[in-house]
C-alpha cells in the first residue's frame, strides 16, 4: 500500500491575559496565542504498529494501534498525544503510524505546550488519513484528548488558542469563541524558573472553592467583570487601563492562593520598570507572567526581569496574536 508523504502540522503557544480559575467555573477569559509552535509530524505505515518520538520521551515508545485505542497505557511523555491518537480513532478506523513531535520552546515555561502537542496531532493525523475537520471540530477532538490526558480537568482555552489562533474572548466549554481584532500587543513575558502542573494548581483553587464556596464565587464574579472591562480597554488599545486590569487580576489571584514569591518577585521588578500593570498568566505556581509596557519601556523591563537574581527566570521573546494551527508540509 502506498501512503501520502509525512505531514507535519503546527499549533502556537497561549498566554492568558486575563480571567484565569474563573474560566473553569463558566466565567470569560481573554487569552493570545504567541509565535511559538509546536510540531508534529505523521507517517502512515502499512502494519499496525504506532512509534511516537517526543522530546520527554527517553526512548520511543511503540504500541499496537488497536491497543492504544482499547486504553494502553503510555508514559508520561506521551500521555497527550496517546490521548490525542484516541481521541480521533474513536470515529475512524486505527492505523499503524510513525509520530514525531518538536518545539520551538521549553515545555517547561507553561506556555500550554500539552494542548499545542495535542492539537498539531489530531490535525497532523487527520490530514494523512484524509480526514476534514473544521475549526469547531479541530478543537471538539483536541479538547476531548486534553480532557482525557487531565482526568477532567481543563477549560479549553489554551486548546482553543492553538486552534484558532490571535486573540480570543472564550467561555468554557468553548460556548464562546470570540476571535478579538486587535494585532500584537505590547507585552513583555518573564519565566520564574519553576514549571507548575497545572492540574494541581486549578485543583488547589478548588479545593479553596470547597472551603469558601461563596467567597471564592464573589471572586469569580468580580473576575468576569474584569475580563468584560479588559476587553473593552483592549480594543481601545488603552494601555494605562489594561495594564491596571492586569494588577487587580493577579490580586484576584493572590487571594486565591495561586501566586508564588518569585512570580511576585518579577511582578514588581516589571512594575516598578515602568510596565503600566503585570500579572501571572496560567495556573500559577511557577510558569510566566506577563507585563504590559509601551515599547519605549520594553527594554527596561526585560533589563528588570533578567537581573531579578532568581535562578533559571528569564525573558521568554513572544510575539503574540499568532496564527492558529495550520499543515506545515
Amino acid at each position: 500500500m502506498t501512503h501520502p508523504p509525512t505531514v507535519t502540522a503546527s499549533a502556537p503557544a497561549k498566554l492568558m491575559l486575563y480571567g484565569e480559575h474563573a474560566v473553569v467555573y463558566g466565567a470569560p477569559c481573554i487569552v493570545t496565542a504567541a509565535d511559538l509552535r509546536v510540531r508534529a509530524s505523521v507517517t502512515l505505515r502499512d502494519d499496525d504498529r504506532v512509534i511516537i518520538r517526543a522530546p520527554l520521551l527517553p526512548e520511543p515508545f511503540a504500541a499496537r494501534a488497536d491497543d492504544i485505542l482499547r486504553g494502553a497505557d503510555a508514559p508520561p511523555g506521551a500521555r497527550f498525544v496517546v490521548a490525542a491518537l484516541r481521541a480521533c480513532w474513536r470515529t475512524a478506523t486505527p492505523c499503524g503510524l510513525e509520530l514525531r513531535t518538536q518545539a520551538d520552546f521549553s515545555h517547561s515555561y507553561g506556555l500550554g505546550s500539552s494542548s499545542a502537542v495535542t492539537v498539531a496531532t489530531v490535525k497532523a493525523l487527520s490530514a494523512a488519513t484524509g480526514r476534514v475537520l473544521d475549526a469547531r471540530q479541530l478543537f471538539r477532538l483536541s479538547y476531548d484528548a486534553v480532557l482525557e490526558a487531565q482526568e477532567g480537568i481543563g477549560s479549553g482555552y489554551d486548546v482553543a488558542a492553538a486552534v484558532f489562533g490571535g486573540t480570543l474572548y472564550y467561555v468554557t466549554p468553548g460556548d464562546v469563541i470570540e476571535p478579538l481584532p486587535l494585532g500584537e500587543l505590547p507585552l513583555v513575558i518573564g519565566y520564574s524558573g519553576v514549571k507548575a502542573s497545572t492540574t494541581e494548581w486549578v485543583q488547589r483553587a478548588a479545593g479553596l472553592r470547597e472551603r469558601h464556596p461563596a467567597l471564592v464565587q464573589h471572586i469569580w464574579r468580580l473576575m468576569q467583570e474584569l475580563v468584560d472591562e479588559a476587553r473593552a480597554a483592549l480594543a481601545r488599545r488603552d494601555w494605562p487601563a489594561c495594564g491596571r486590569l492586569m494588577d487587580i487580576n493577579h490580586g484576584l489571584l493572590s487571594a486565591i492562593g495561586v501566586s508564588t514569591a518569585r512570580l511576585d518577585a518579577l511582578i514588581h521588578a516589571a512594575r516598578a520598570a515602568g510596565a503600566h500593570g503585570a500579572k501571572l498568566s496560567g495556573a500559577g505556581g511557577g510558569d510566566c507572567m506577563i507585563a504590559l509596557a509601551d515599547e519605549g519601556r520594553h527594554a527596561a523591563v526585560a533589563a528588570a526581569l533578567d537581573g531579578s537574581g532568581l535562578p533559571g527566570a528569564c525573558v521568554v521573546a513572544v510575539r503574540t496574536g499568532a496564527e492558529g494551527a495550520r499543515i506545515e508540509a
